[in-house]
């Protein structure tokens, strides 16, 4: 049951106040109700400190690729070198 019937309820004594009550309960309830998908300030921090760590760990990992590739191209100029010789 919601908020805006139990309002109505406890006030159908008064059919036009209950009926004012419940519409105004009715209305604050579909405004906040999108208000529940907002994240909070500490969600976001959460969020930025996880993408940070995920950041750092990819550039880490891209460092070492490249170093890997490096490693190769030099291996392969040598091998060159010697074929030319």
């Amino acid at each position: 049951m919601s908020l805006a019937v139990k309002v109505y309820e406890a006030f159908k004594d008064d059919e036009r106040k209950a009926k004012v009550l419940s519409e105004v309960i009715d209305e604050l309830e579909s405004r906040i109700a999108p208000l529940r998908d907002v994240a909070t300030k500490g969600d976001l921090e959460v969020i930025k400190l996880a993408l940070q760590k995920e950041i750092e760990e990819t550039r880490l990992s891209l460092q070492k690729e490249i170093e890997e590739v490096r490693k190769e191209i030099e291996q392969v100029r040598g091998e060159v070198e010697q074929m030319r010789l």
